[in-house]
């Protein structure tokens, strides 16, 4: 049965009829340029899935994660698969765990490495020119050389 309380969102496509309103832990997924990203879908989403009557869920291309994030956040036991080890990894820190959450110390921590040594700066040798700009491929290896010096 549809919930009679509704909210009308409007933007590119014709007004959309939303149930509620999505949790608002979601707001708090990092918004990767990952193609194919479901992020959003996310607020109809979220509407399709409180009609139905469910209490578990498979994500068969996590991808990003949004949609199996979604459904954590709506308190649905998720089953997460891809054929990509970075969706793999994303699933288990953001859907899988429960517990583990990095400090403010910890992210200052990570953040205040250097990629210095060639063998460090991976990603700016692969991926220059690829995809992401020199400014954020030189982010990611400084934050892998903090990530890698967590205890």
């Amino acid at each position: 049965m549809i919930d009679p309380s509704f909210i009308e969102i409007e933007g590119e496509y014709p007004a959309l009829t939303l149930l509620k309103v999505p949790p608002p832990q979601l707001k708090w997924f990092p918004q990767f340029r990952y193609m194919g990203s479901k992020y959003r879908l996310t607020d109809w989403l979220h509407s399709v899935f409180q009609q139905l009557d469910f209490e578990t869920a498979t994500d068969a291309f996590s991808g990003s994660g949004v949609v199996s994030y979604l459904l954590k956040s709506m308190h649905k036991q998720v089953f997460t698969n891809d054929s990509l080890h970075f969706p793999y990894v994303l699933s288990q820190a953001l859907i899988q765990n429960n517990t583990v959450k990095l400090t403010r110390s910890d992210v200052e921590f990570v953040l205040s490495f250097k990629a210095e040594l060639p063998q460090q700066k991976f990603i700016q040798t692969t991926f220059r020119d690829i995809f992401y700009t020199a400014k954020d491929l030189e982010f990611l290896d400084d934050c892998w050389v903090g990530i890698r010096s967590l205890n």
